[in-house]
């Protein structure tokens, strides 16, 4: 039980707290109308969308590179294509985009502006190596 908890804080702190969980969660729960419940477990998801949120936050390529490597060590994927069974074509990114856009807490959890259009263009970085 401490390994969950503390494995949940960690990953919440790597880029942000409530910001960054509020849209790395709207990703992981876009995928839940995308995906069967077993191609994809929760943590897996969550550790996508923290990539696409450093993408849609701007970070320097130093750091969405120094996430990604932590993710990786911990044996999570770091791209949509990572998980099981996915393909992300442009028509899947595109529904994928709709889903987190709006699953988004725009009013309470968002430090920026963020379009649909940003959201699309962050999960086509994160869609495959």
């Amino acid at each position: 039980m401490s390994a969950v908890i503390l494995g949940a804080g960690i990953a919440s702190g790597l880029c942000g707290g409530f910001f960054m969980l509020n849209l790395a969660h709207s990703v992981a729960y876009g995928l839940t109308h995308l995906l069967s419940p077993e191609q994809a477990l929760h943590g897996e998801t969550v550790a996508v969308g923290l990539l696409v949120q450093a993408a849609l936050a701007n970070s320097d390529d130093g750091q969405f590179e120094w996430i990604e490597k932590v993710l990786s060590s911990w044996r999570l994927p770091t791209r949509l294509a990572g998980l099981e069974g996915v393909s992300p074509d442009d028509e899947f990114l595109d529904r994928l985009a709709d889903l987190t856009f709006g699953y988004l807490d725009h009013q309470h959890a968002v430090r920026f502006e963020v379009t649909r259009h940003a959201v699309r263009t962050a999960l086509a970085r994160v869609a495959s190596s």
